[in-house]
């Protein structure tokens, strides 16, 4: 999650009114407070009904989510426009993170296409510790919690995954959030899966 501010902004584009996304925020929607960023989730969750709604919302806030970032992206949808969806979905984990010293899968993850036409990813073998699951987000990294935090968080990691999986695909993505799982959500116990069916 980049920041309060981003959700403040990203309440506001779609369309919630400025009293209801004030009170989300906490009424500072400029302040790092991560644990005010922690009881703004729980308020979107008590305010926001549609799954739809809010997971718009919270994956216009993922972190590095533009072209210069997700360059190696958007050149491979360009080189592999023509590829069949399942051979581009397979070449993904050998895209070059935009920095050198990347591991690929630890960057864009680990996308499986299934029969159904639904894509997975995740972000499991560099965070697997011998205490379970640890959560990647960087926001997070000094924060202590000693309990599950509500998947609505994790919407803004998968949006980081859906924005550049449409520029590499070629496709639009929506989130599927019953299919998803969450090291935050679980408390360790599981893995971050991200879900999606292309959208209509």
């Amino acid at each position: 999650m980049a920041s309060i501010l981003n959700l403040y902004r990203s309440l506001k584009k779609n369309d919630i009114d400025p009293k209801t996304a004030k009170a989300i925020v906490g009424g500072d929607e400029k302040t790092n407070d991560v644990s005010v960023l922690i009881d703004s989730i729980q308020r979107i969750d008590e305010n926001i009904s549609d799954v739809g709604l809010k997971s718009e919302i919270v994956m216009a806030c993922a972190c590095c989510i533009t072209e210069r970032f997700g360059r190696n992206m958007v050149q491979y949808g360009i080189e592999n426009k023509d590829l069949p969806l399942s051979e581009k979905v397979a070449g993904i984990v050998n895209v070059p993170g935009p920095y050198k010293q990347d591991i690929h899968y630890d960057t864009w993850g680990t996308p499986v296409l299934y029969d159904d036409g639904t894509l997975t990813t995740g972000i499991i073998r560099v965070w697997k510790t011998e205490q379970g699951f640890k959560c990647p987000c960087p926001t997070l990294k000094d924060y202590t919690y000693d309990m599950p935090i509500s998947f609505t968080y994790c919407m803004c990691c998968a949006g980081f995954y859906r924005y550049h999986y449409q520029n590499a695909l070629n496709i639009k993505l929506k989130l599927i959030p019953e299919r998803c799982t969450s090291a935050l959500e679980s408390a360790g116990t599981r893995p971050c899966s991200f879900s999606f069916k292309i959208a209509d």
